[in-house]
């Protein structure tokens, strides 16, 4: 298999391994690995996610942009149950299990731009808000009645 690179979590570049004394990141490089820095932008990685993951017209089918190996077994096990967090609709919640998750976002951003900033991916986070205040308006609502 050829890898062409690898992107890290930011985390990677500072925290020091407590056994060695040197970052992930340097142990990675130290045996041939060289990493790149993820883009750790939560709100864009995940609307970018969003983006891939929609699917479009493809070859006279619907498809999304990008494919999700079945060897990615945490990834498909983990990504349908991401939340919304419910202050910051356009990210998800904390304390979720997001490691691989994270992943996709990181290797997503990290890829030249496929998409052009439109208003259908800004209206997709309106649209993820909206649907979150009918949801805590519907709870106010059940609480009254």
């Amino acid at each position: 298999e050829k890898i062409l690179y690898t992107v890290g979590d930011p985390g990677s570049f500072s925290a020091k391994m407590p056994d060695t004394g040197k970052t992930r990141f340097e142990t990675f490089s130290y045996n041939g690995v060289h990493v790149i820095r993820a883009d750790n932008d939560r709100i864009e990685g995940w609307s970018l996610c969003r983006e891939y993951l929609e699917p479009r017209d493809y070859q006279g089918g619907l498809s999304a942009w990008v494919h999700i190996s079945e060897e990615c077994s945490n990834l498909i096990r983990t990504l349908p149950s991401l939340v919304h967090d419910e202050k910051r609709v356009e990210d998800i919640a904390d304390g979720m299990e997001d490691h691989a998750p994270d992943t996709l976002r990181y290797g997503l951003r990290s890829r030249p731009p496929m998409f052009k900033k439109e208003h259908k991916r800004i209206l997709t986070n309106l649209e993820a808000a909206e649907r979150q205040r009918e949801r805590q308006k519907a709870q106010t609502e059940d609480r009254w009645a």
